[in-house]
């Protein structure tokens, strides 16, 4: 019974430690994200300063595909 115990509480830290690492990966995907959204917003933007220029880019995008 003491035995088992023991693996309880073993299997409990892993997962835990697991819980964490996992949260943290997470959590530094969702902030690259909300950083890098807006940057490549910008950039598309700067590029593509008329409006005109990017609804022809998606019409002829349409035809190509």
């Amino acid at each position: 019974m003491f035995e088992a115990s023991e693996a309880c509480i073993r299997i409990d830290k892993i997962l835990r430690t697991r819980l964490k690492k996992n949260k943290t990966k997470l959590a530094f995907l969702i902030i690259a994200f909300l950083i890098a959204t807006p940057i490549y917003i910008s950039q598309y933007t700067r590029i593509y300063n008329n409006s005109n220029e990017r609804e022809k880019l998606t019409v002829d995008g349409m035809f190509l595909d």
